[in-house]
């Protein structure tokens, strides 16, 4: 495999295609607009930051139709992110994320698909959704690793008219399993499992961006470690605790499967999931 020392690879030609390559010890390692489309496959992202800032592979608009896959990212600071409104039919599929500061980011207007993940290890965010578009993430294992309560294992900060899909995945921290910046967002969010780890974490939390209308997210046919209905409401941060959070989340019916969680490898986590 090539390696790559020092410099990032800065591309803004029509079409990317890159296989087979190991990135090391970058401040930066693949930036793209490619509006031709093309793939990253096969490669190694190792120590890619930049005063905690770098990303291994970080695709701008114009960039669409573009597969990451087989990929491996380890302590970079941001694995992967998609950022602004052309920026679409991005997926990510099939990689392992581990360490750094936070796994994958969609931004502004960008839209995809995550799927067949494992993001660990990261001391900040798991996945992050900002004003993003439409994104789509599934059959992937999501667990933060940081002791403070500020570790997010899924974030959706600021949605406006996004859409998002979350089927099948577990998401696990002992920070904040969850964190909804705004409940303005078209949710459809099944059979998915948030647990807290070592006891510890929001299950759920409201923030107080949102100040309209009183509205109800739909957290509903999800598993979260138990099914103490009690219990989950201590962990969910909403309306019913705090009046200035303009949003209730609904969790019951629930799914009522528990799920081991200390599977490691893609294969062994897959096979906890529902078909």
């Amino acid at each position: 495999m090539p390696g790559f020392h020092g410099n990032a690879i800065w591309h803004e030609g029509s079409r990317l295609e890159v296989e087979n390559c190991r990135f090391t010890r970058l401040s930066g390692g693949i930036f793209t607009t490619c509006i031709g489309g093309g793939f990253v496959r096969n490669c190694e992202f190792l120590n890619v930051n930049y005063n905690g800032f770098g990303q291994g592979i970080a695709a701008y608009t114009p960039a669409r139709d573009l597969m990451i896959e087989d990929c491996t990212f380890t302590n970079c600071s941001e694995a992967f992110r998609a950022d602004w409104g052309g920026c679409q039919d991005i997926t990510v599929q099939n990689c392992v994320m581990t360490g750094g500061r936070a796994g994958i980011g969609f931004y502004s207007g960008a839209s995809g698909t995550v799927r067949n993940c494992i993001i660990t290890g990261q001391n900040q965010w798991g996945i992050v959704l900002n004003r993003f578009g439409l994104v789509i993430i599934e059959d992937s294992f999501v667990s933060v690793a940081s002791t403070g309560i500020y570790a997010t294992a899924l974030g959706i900060w600021d949605p406006g008219h996004g859409t998002i899909v979350v089927h099948n995945n577990m998401f696990e921290s002992n920070g904040r399993v969850v964190l909804v910046g705004s409940p303005l967002v078209n949710l459809d969010c099944r059979n998915n499992y948030f647990l807290q780890r070592d006891g510890q974490g929001w299950l759920a939390i409201g923030t107080t961006n949102y100040t309209g209308p009183l509205l109800n997210l739909d957290f509903t046919g999800n598993y979260w470690g138990t099914t103490d209905v009690d219990y989950i409401s201590q962990w969910i941060l909403d309306n019913h605790d705090n009046p200035e959070i303009h949003f209730t989340i609904d969790f019951v019916p629930m799914a009522d499967s528990p799920v081991p969680v200390e599977q490691k490898t893609w294969s062994e986590v897959k096979g906890l999931f529902r078909e």
